[in-house]
């Protein structure tokens, strides 16, 4: 048998690189968290829209919104539930 030579351990590891954090703060959602007990909400992708979210209980019809073009998720759900606000009052 021949005896093989041990490579070397590697000094440096490799870091992987991490994905950024989250820095806005996720919103309450107050609004949102109460239409969801009495009515629908949902949040998707449509064909010549990005993404959109519309709010409907089984008699009306809250909001409907659209994420703007270069805006987070987080934005979105800022909106609508503004906006589920409004329609509320």
């Amino acid at each position: 048998m021949e005896s093989r030579r041990r490579r070397p351990a590697p000094s440096q590891r490799v870091k992987r690189k991490r994905k950024p954090r989250l820095t806005v703060p996720w919103p309450p959602c107050r609004n949102i968290a109460q239409l969801i007990e009495d009515g629908d909400i949902t949040i998707g992708m449509l064909r010549r829209v990005s993404c959109a979210a519309a709010a409907a209980d089984e008699d009306c019809n809250y909001a409907m919104l659209v994420r703007r073009r270069g805006k987070s998720l987080v934005h979105l759900l800022t909106r609508f539930d503004q906006a589920i606000n409004k329609a509320l009052t």
